[in-house]
């Protein structure tokens, strides 16, 4: 639900698209947020990431965990939402993952000026420890 409580967000399966309606009578507000053909509602192959979990940044503006093809990764992207208004355009992208380094979850702050985010990490890491005692190598 939106901050302002006048609109509500969820995800639309069977069409791939984030909707918004108004909770005053149900109408749609916008349903213009595709999601990637990929999306099935569920994880995307076996990472445990979900397209399409969302969150309110401001009464009008809605973040969502998107996925960049190109870049093969998930990604955070915000939108603002005007009834009756293609602002597709003005999407703008908050976080981009990597391959081994995606956004899956966010929170956003009450005042909506900060945001934490959790990404899934695949990475293997190198160190090299000098010193060791009993170590002859």
């Amino acid at each position: 639900m939106s901050p302002d409580g006048r609109w509500a967000s969820f995800p639309d399966s069977e069409n791939l698209r984030l909707g918004v309606v108004a909770l005053s009578d149900g109408a749609d507000v916008a349903a213009l947020l595709d999601l990637p053909m990929l999306w099935t509602g569920s994880a995307i192959g076996g990472t445990g990431l979900t397209i399409g979990r969302m969150r309110w940044i401001s009464a009008s503006t809605l973040a969502w965990v998107d996925y960049d093809i190109g870049a093969r990764a998930t990604r955070l992207v915000a939108q603002e939402i005007v009834p009756g208004r293609d602002n597709r355009a003005l999407r703008r992208v908050l976080v981009q993952g990597t391959f081994d380094d995606m956004p899956e979850s966010f929170g956003v702050s009450p005042n909506g000026r900060q945001i934490v985010v959790s990404s899934l990490r695949n990475r293997s890491n190198i160190r090299l420890i000098e010193g060791l005692p009993g170590v002859t190598r």
